[in-house]
């Protein structure tokens, strides 16, 4: 207990030494003995009464004139030792700063101009407002999305963190597995076509090109963010599933 409170104490102390280094403004919170009168007994010290401080019982928020503004160091020392007044604290002037979106470290981001309104040169109006939903705190968390297509190559490691194998499902063979690889093929005739990216940054060289939209719109939604792996997809904290119905040869 004594280690935890030293540690907060070091924080204060911290907190407050950068504090005083931020310019003081014509601000004061006083905290009163009393609440009745309370706007009476601040403008009888010389303040301009503005409001009462939410959840503050005693808390009020007050500013000088601009002549006695000039002079605070003296009034304060005399507003201290009246008996009326527990505590009086001039203001400093906090900057705050608006958290920016988050940030992406993967290889892809800077090319994805539908999310990045900056780079949109030839597409400014094309919006999805995806980063006001990062804003919001919307990111996908909680939600499931099953993509029905070609398949889904959950091995890739933009997918295989928010991989969902109960979302997913194999129509064509009848199983859980998704995955269009060489060892679940359709046909001999697309196999010998297909020619297999092993250089791509962005895909897995055991994938079968001509079964790869599925994995691509899956990366469009729930791609892992942060992972310096080619994308970050919409909603980066989905889990996401494949339902492979679509093939060459259908009955």
């Amino acid at each position: 207990m004594r280690t935890c409170w030293a540690f907060i104490l070091t924080i204060l102390r911290l907190l407050k030494c950068f504090a005083e280094d931020l310019p003081l403004v014509n601000e004061f919170v006083i905290d009163l003995a009393v609440t009745e009168n309370a706007k009476s007994v601040i403008e009888s010290m010389g303040f301009r009464f503005i409001r009462k401080l939410h959840g503050f019982e005693y808390a009020f928020l007050a500013e000088l004139p601009e002549k006695s503004f000039k002079n605070v160091s003296k009034h304060l020392s005399r507003i201290r030792r009246s008996a009326e007044v527990i505590h009086i604290e001039q203001q400093r002037q906090l900057i705050r700063t608006k958290r920016d979106i988050l940030f992406w470290n993967d290889l892809k981001y800077p090319d994805m101009w539908y999310l990045i309104r900056a780079s949109k040169k030839d597409h400014s109006e094309v919006d999805l407002n995806v980063q006001e939903a990062w804003q919001l705190g919307y990111s996908g968390k909680g939600v499931v999305v099953t993509i029905m297509d070609d398949g889904l190559d959950h091995s890739h490691p933009d997918l295989s963190a928010n991989y969902a194998e109960q979302a997913s499902w194999d129509v064509n063979n009848g199983d859980r597995d998704p995955m269009p690889n060489t060892t679940n093929p359709d046909n001999k005739d697309i196999l010998s076509r297909s020619k297999v990216s092993s250089n791509h940054l962005c895909e897995q060289a055991n994938v079968i090109i001509y079964f790869r939209h599925g994995t691509r719109c899956a990366g469009q939604v729930a791609a892992v963010g942060n992972n310096s792996v080619c994308i970050v997809g919409v909603a980066f904290n989905a889990k996401i599933g494949g339902k492979w119905n679509m093939k060459s040869l259908v009955n």
